[in-house]
């Protein structure tokens, strides 16, 4: 199951296999203030910008929907901005990584943040991710399923149990 300390790891990894060329791919906890950050150009720092957790009644797992954004910082003539923000929408556009247990991304957004009068560029692309935290009951060693029932609302929960059909029986 991955962490999100692994999720952001392996967006930084694949954003640079996709979007190659940057100076620096690095992971950000922190504010943009060009007094406190030296920044090299082109850059992008990708942000866990928080979560949002609910459990699935299923497996009981921990599910959340984590925020992510990549920022992309552009000091240069032409059109390198417009083409490294593409680029980096497109890596993370639908993708999972690869990693068990995390959704593909959803809610993609793009936007530009700043530009200063000596022309530095800074972008923005946010993502969420829903991921599953935790185990999952049925991966459980032993754990066998024997019967899946169902019902109708409202005869459903445990005083409703006898009324109950099989859905499939002796898996």
């Amino acid at each position: 199951m991955a962490t999100i300390a692994e999720l952001r790891d392996t967006i930084i990894a694949g954003i640079k296999l996709q979007v190659p060329g940057m100076k620096s791919y690095e992971p950000y906890r922190g504010n943009f203030d060009a007094g406190k950050k030296s920044f090299r150009s082109p850059a992008l720092y990708v942000a866990f910008k928080g979560d949002k957790p609910s459990k699935d009644e299923l497996t009981g797992q921990a599910f959340y929907i984590t925020k992510w954004a990549a920022y992309i910082y552009v000091k240069e003539k032409g059109n390198k901005d417009l083409e490294l923000f593409e680029s980096v929408q497109r890596a993370v556009f639908g993708t999972n990584w690869l990693m068990q247990g995390v959704n593909p991304s959803e809610n993609i957004l793009g936007s530009v943040l700043s530009v200063n009068s000596v022309g530095a560029v800074l972008m923005a692309v946010t993502w969420d991710h829903p991921m599953a935290l935790g185990e999952n009951v049925w991966s459980k060693e032993g754990v066998t399923i024997e019967n899946v029932l169902y019902s109708f609302t409202p005869k459903v929960g445990t005083p409703h149990e006898e009324d109950y059909k099989p859905l499939i029986a002796g898996i």
